[in-house]
Formats: structure tokens, C-alpha cells, sequence
């Protein structure tokens, strides 16, 4: 016999190591492949999902559709079925076209020399007594003084709550017309206490 070579044996705690291995290995396997199985059931209903709102896009867009082919608007003509039908159009009046818009106000003119703007707290424009529109007032000035600029005073009086910004769109409309005497003075209403 020779005893230099004992006999291999395997121990228990290799084995042991090697059946962990394996059972490590089917549990990683069986979880990939439920990890798998959810990811394709998760992909199936959205899907699903895609497709029912596909089918209620294109249900919505043909009840759209019907309602516009029912409703047939007044300002279009009828279809003609027949000649019948074509002849009793055109024997028909046309629709009247609305009234003309009422011409643009003259611009006042003005008869004395003086002209008195006023502005309240909230910036509201009133010339002489009349309300002229913020945006409106350059030509306003243009139309009133014609060819007389350089004869018009102005007195700005402005509401001591009225913020600056709207007397300084007066002043700068009535330098742009060519106004030289501007004056501002606060109005009489006071301001509440």
C-alpha cells in the first residue's frame, strides 16, 4: 500500500458551500424570472391602457364629428338637393348688413385760451368737465387747439392721490401737440382723512 497518497475526501463544509451555491443560484434564477413576469404583465396593461384611450379618442372624435355635420351655421347656405330647392334660394333675400358705426366725435374746439384738465385719484381724465379716455387725449389736444397751439394755456390740476405717472402723461402729451404754457396746480378735492 502506499501511504503517501491518503485517500481524497471531501469535507461536509464544501459541500455545504457548493448546495448554497446551487440554492443561491435557483433563488437569483426565480427571482429574475418573476422579476420577468411582472415587467411583462406591467407592460401588458399599459398596453391595455393605450388602446382604451385610442378607442375613446376616436369615439369622442366621431361624436364631434356628428354633431358638426348636424349643425349646419346660420351664415352658410343650406346644401341643395334639387333645382327646386336651388330656385327658392335664390329667390330669397340676402341677410342685411349690420349698420354702419356712428362717425368718430369732432374734437371740441376750443373758444377761449384756457384749457383745465383734471385728474382724480384713480388718473380718470376730464377736460372741461368732459371725460376724454387716457390713451385718446394727445389727439384730443391736437384736435382742440389746431393751428392755435402756441395761444393754448393748459392747467393740469391733479387729485393729490393721483400717482405721477398719469400727470406725466398729460405733461408729455402736451409737449408733444406744442403746448408752452402748462401749469399744474393740486385740485380742489381733498383727499379723505
Amino acid at each position: 500500500m502506499n501511504y503517501n497518497n491518503p485517500p481524497q475526501r471531501r469535507s461536509s463544509a464544501g459541500c455545504v458551500i457548493a448546495l448554497l451555491l446551487l440554492f443561491v443560484m435557483v433563488l437569483l434564477g426565480g427571482l429574475a424570472f418573476l422579476g420577468l413576469g411582472l415587467y411583462m404583465t406591467a407592460r401588458s396593461k399599459v398596453a391595455e391602457a393605450h388602446v382604451r384611450v385610442q378607442r375613446q379618442l376616436a369615439e369622442e372624435h366621431a361624436r364631434l364629428a356628428r354633431e358638426h355635420v348636424d349643425a349646419v351655421p346660420a351664415d352658410e347656405p343650406p346644401a341643395v338637393t334639387s333645382w327646386a330647392e336651388m330656385e327658392q334660394l335664390q329667390s330669397a333675400e340676402p341677410p342685411q348688413a349690420a349698420p354702419p358705426a356712428p362717425p368718430e366725435p369732432e374734437p371740441i374746439r376750443v373758444a377761449n385760451r384756457e384749457i383745465r384738465v383734471t385728474l382724480d385719484a384713480d388718473g380718470h381724465i376730464t377736460v372741461d368737465g368732459a371725460a376724454v379716455e387716457r390713451d385718446k387725449f394727445r389727439e384730443f389736444l391736437e384736435g382742440a387747439g389746431k393751428g392755435r397751439e402756441s395761444d393754448l394755456k393748459i392747467v393740469v390740476a391733479a387729485h393729490p392721490q393721483c400717482r405721477f405717472e398719469y400727470v406725466a402723461t398729460v405733461l408729455e402729451a402736451c409737449q408733444k401737440v406744442g403746448v408752452p404754457d402748462v401749469r399744474i396746480m393740486p385740485s380742489e378735492e381733498r383727499p379723505p382723512e
